[in-house]
């Protein structure tokens, strides 16, 4: 009977690891950017992992459908505007602080003597005019700042783990006298 070595078993655990918390990661990352809006690009996510320590094989597949990502990322407002939408509007500029939109250089002149519950409006149907002028609002990105974090923490994973691994295989084949592997 073949033994498996500790750096197989080791990959087989870090790689399934990985891909649980990948897609766990990227489903906490679409939530917290608030990009669901069908929900299809949540329920696409899934990983499938193969580790075949016999044949040293290795190998985790994330899914999700890409056609998920451009609906839930590019948001379409056809039907901008509204009252429900402009008084939505006015609510969020008073949370971000006025000044935050009368602080820009670009809109201060236009601002210039206009009270709270006047620049609130006009900043309220810029907005609404631009989602009519386009169609559509900011894509929201969400994808490569975290994809990019969990695989650096990964590949450190296994770097750290595969040599204490390799160090406890060496140290029970010497104590073994198997200098075969």
């Amino acid at each position: 009977m073949k033994t498996v070595s500790r750096t197989s078993q080791f990959l087989a655990f870090a790689i399934n690891d990985f891909a649980k918390s990948f897609v766990k990661n990227r489903a906490a990352d679409i939530r917290k950017s608030d990009v669901v809006n069908t929900g299809a690009l949540l329920r696409s996510l899934s990983a499938r992992v193969q580790a075949d320590q016999d044949r040293g094989i290795y190998l985790a597949l994330i899914y999700l459908k890409s056609y998920g990502r451009y609906t839930d990322m590019k948001r379409r407002y056809t039907k901008a505007g509204g009252t429900e939408m402009i008084d939505l509007l006015k609510e969020w500029v008073s949370e971000e602080g006025i000044q935050k939109f009368t602080s820009n250089p670009k809109y201060a002149r236009a601002y210039k003597g206009l009270t709270a519950d006047q620049i609130r409006a006009a900043i309220a149907w810029g907005i609404v005019r631009r989602y009519k002028a386009k169609g559509t609002g900011r894509r929201k990105s969400w994808w490569n700042k975290g994809k990019t974090a969990d695989i650096e923490n990964f590949y450190d994973f296994i770097l750290r783990g595969y040599a204490e691994a390799t160090v406890q295989d060496l140290k029970n084949m010497i104590e073994n006298g198997n200098t075969q592997n």
